[in-house]
């Protein structure tokens, strides 16, 4: 997947979650989730500082 493509589905679950009247996430999903991001800020580290 695309950097780009895990920081778009990130920011809309999180307009979902702040603008909706009622959001449910599976834990399946949020693992998803979290292991992209996790992933996404491990290669904004590299650039930055490398």
């Amino acid at each position: 997947m695309k950097f780009g493509d895990i920081v778009r589905k990130a920011f809309d679950k999180r307009t979902k979650g702040d603008y909706h009247d009622w959001v449910e996430f599976n834990k399946t999903e949020v693992e998803e989730i979290f292991k992209e991001m996790k992933l996404f800020i491990h290669k904004m580290n590299k650039i930055i500082y490398t």
